[in-house]
């Protein structure tokens, strides 16, 4: 538990530090440094237990089943569906 504890902390950091070069060379808008490294990591432990919410997952079915709901919404129209 403690190494886990300890592996978010670093990929944490690793995101903060990401996000303040980027604020620092202007490619990324100010914001709370803490919380833009939390999200992506938050996404990332969560994409790692995808297989267990949905055991057939597989990677082709990942993205329609993981990040398209959370980047367009859960509401959003299937990708195959014809709709834009």
């Amino acid at each position: 538990m403690a190494a886990d504890r300890r592996t978010y902390q670093r990929l944490t950091e690793r995101i903060v530090s990401w996000q303040v070069e980027a604020r620092v060379d202007g490619s990324v808008r100010t914001g709370h440094s803490g919380i833009a490294g939390q999200l992506p990591a938050a996404a990332i432990n969560a994409a790692a237990d995808l297989g267990r919410w949905v055991p057939s997952v597989t990677s082709e079915t990942a993205t329609n089943l993981y990040f398209r709901p959370a980047l367009l919404g859960l509401l959003c129209a299937e990708s195959g569906s014809g709709s834009s």
